[in-house]
């Protein structure tokens, strides 16, 4: 309702004259909170980095990632360790600092809020903008937290990026501070997600320790990783094509499995796949167990080392799955 300021009537003035003379004072426009303004920031990086990812690092500060990292704390940590999905939704796998692939997948997929994701980890380490590739998924996710999971890989852990890159690149470009604040959110991150109760969804694999679902959400955080057990090798166990059962791996942590494993786990968890990520694969795909575990892997030519493609798994509204294949770019 516009307030209305009338100047004092003298005695020669009409009442006509007195109305015309009426001058209404427009609304005040609500200031923007402070939520408002940052996401308004956090919005404008995140669409700078995914138009023109060289050009938008002169807007990539400490100040905005400090926001993000901030924001984005409590809403991981509203979130169960096994989040609960619905489709469509498209998954992706390792991305592993390689920006141009996010850009892809994004092009491919839409962007959320108009399309679901989820992100089954390794978002940092090795590629060269491992700052631009989890400040975007960390930003999309304050921005719009249904429409994008971001799972915990294995390298979203402070001793490994201290190892494979991450630590170098944040202390190079930024701060060692920053750099742990970084980690501090990375212990926030949930390890599994279960699309339509069918498909359950992590970083490395299956664990000998995981008799049913629950034990999943009885994981606390904030979570530093530990050396052995459920968590670990949620983030660290890879499928075994020549062997069965449980075997020791041969990264030095965690396990390998065999096909006997994954069907056994189907049945008991009453689940129809698993959804993981971890390893390269030369199609950015591939199948094992007859179909019931798909190995998706989103950085193309990998590291400039490796000629595969990538990959990015799409599940429609009643759960039946194709890939979009990203070819290499040489």
């Amino acid at each position: 309702m516009s307030a209305v300021v009338t100047r004092k009537r003298s005695r020669s003035q009409s009442a006509e004259e007195v109305l015309e003379q009426r001058v209404a004072v427009p609304v005040v426009q609500r200031e923007k909170t402070l939520e408002e303004e940052e996401k308004s920031a956090i919005l404008q990086l995140v669409t700078s980095i995914l138009e023109d990812w060289q050009g938008a690092q002169k807007l990539l500060n400490e100040d905005i990632i400090r926001t993000v990292l901030r924001r984005v704390r409590p809403v991981l940590m509203a979130q169960p360790m096994l989040v609960n999905l619905e489709a469509p939704v498209n998954v992706c796998g390792d991305i592993h600092g390689q920006i141009n692939d996010l850009v892809e997948i994004f092009r491919a997929g839409g962007m959320p809020p108009e399309s679901r994701y989820l992100f089954l980890g390794d978002y940092v380490d090795r590629g060269k903008y491992g700052t631009e590739v989890i400040t975007v998924l960390l930003g999309l996710k304050v921005l719009y937290p249904d429409k994008i999971c971001v799972l915990r890989g294995n390298h979203e852990s402070e001793s490994i990026c201290r190892i494979y890159g991450f630590f170098d690149e944040v202390k190079r470009r930024f701060s060692v501070k920053l750099f742990k604040e970084f980690a501090d959110v990375f212990n926030c991150l949930p390890i599994a997600a279960l699309i339509e109760e069918i498909a359950l969804c992590m970083h490395g694999g299956l664990s000998p320790e995981l008799r049913n679902l629950s034990q999943i959400n009885q994981i606390r955080r904030p979570l530093t990783v530990p050396d052995a057990g459920l968590a670990c090798d949620i983030l660290w166990s890879d499928p075994e094509e020549n062997g069965s059962g449980w075997m020791r791996s041969g990264r030095g942590v965690s396990y390998t499995f065999g096909e006997d494993v994954v069907r056994r786990a189907c049945a008991n968890l009453k689940i129809d796949v698993v959804l993981r990520a971890h390893e390269v694969v030369d199609n950015g795909y591939a199948f094992f167990s007859d179909r019931r575990l798909v190995t998706i892997f989103s950085a193309s030519n990998y590291c400039g080392e490796f000629t595969n493609s990538g990959a990015m798994m799409m599940m429609d509204e009643n759960c039946k799955c194709s890939f979009q294949i990203f070819k290499p770019q040489y």
